[in-house]
């Protein structure tokens, strides 16, 4: 009989062998191996030149095979086994009771949808990924003429919500993709994130949708990561160059405000 994990851990792509070791490293020094599955997209001949099974045995490999990442990525979401379904940036370090801390929040509080863990960078700097979907208008405004007018559009930096000092467990419209745990039922019920969003905006996606389908997301206070590279223009709010898909989950939030 097979046992069905608690939890599915899809990486994004993009990974190299050595990073993507590091990640499994770290997951095999803070889960136990019965209690997760891994599922990452790359090549099998890359995997097998990194020993990548050497230290994942069960590791799933998704071939790219010309995929868009977003497309890549709900289809390793959609083929999971676990209770909980996760994203991870393989540049993410997972800290010891990461896991537990943020599984034990999902089982605790029906309610939430979506949960993901505080993140910091090595030096112990605290990165917001907890995100107010007022950000969105910067993301697609700011790198544009309006952005020189309007100085709110050029420094969105309020928008990315703050950590609570008390370590709580905080409601947030979105959280940062490095690191994104989903709840199997929410899952069901709101799908694969549009592939036509890309990389910066699916996380945004989902929360997005789980939010208007009724569950709450939430970053969980308790639960630490590490996040071993800076952020992009974009997770930090302030891109070089519009990103012209957030007017879909704008206009979606327009739509669902009128009742459409």
């Amino acid at each position: 009989m097979e046992i069905q994990p608690d939890l599915s851990l899809a990486v994004l792509p993009g990974a190299s062998p050595s990073l993507l070791r590091r990640f499994l490293e770290a997951v095999a020094l803070t889960a136990p191996p019965a209690a997760v599955e891994v599922r990452a997209i790359l090549d099998p001949s890359a995997a097998a030149a990194g020993g990548l099974l050497e230290i994942c045995p069960d590791l799933h490999l998704v071939p790219p095979r010309g995929r868009q990442p977003v497309a890549a990525l709900g289809h390793c979401l959609q083929h999971a086994r676990g209770r909980y379904l996760s994203v991870w940036d393989p540049a993410v370090a997972i800290q010891p009771g990461c896991l537990r801390q943020v599984l034990d929040l999902l089982d605790e509080r029906p309610e939430v949808g979506i949960a993901g863990p505080r993140l910091r960078s090595p030096d112990e700097t605290p990165i917001p990924s907890g995100r107010s979907f007022h950000l969105l208008g910067p993301l697609l405004l700011g790198p544009t003429i309006l952005g020189a007018w309007l100085p709110f559009l050029r420094e969105p930096t309020p928008l990315i919500l703050p950590l609570s000092h008390d370590h709580a467990d905080q409601p947030v419209g979105w959280l940062l993709g490095a690191a994104v745990v989903l709840r199997r039922e929410t899952f069901d019920e709101i799908g694969v994130p549009d592939p036509r969003l890309g990389l910066p905006l699916w996380s945004a996606d989902l929360c997005q949708r789980a939010g208007l389908a009724g569950w709450q997301v939430v970053l969980a206070g308790r639960a630490e990561a590490v996040l071993l590279r800076p952020l992009t223009p974009a997770e930090a709010g302030q891109p070089r160059q519009p990103q012209w898909p957030a007017a879909r989950l704008l206009l979606r939030a327009w739509r669902h405000r009128l009742g459409a």
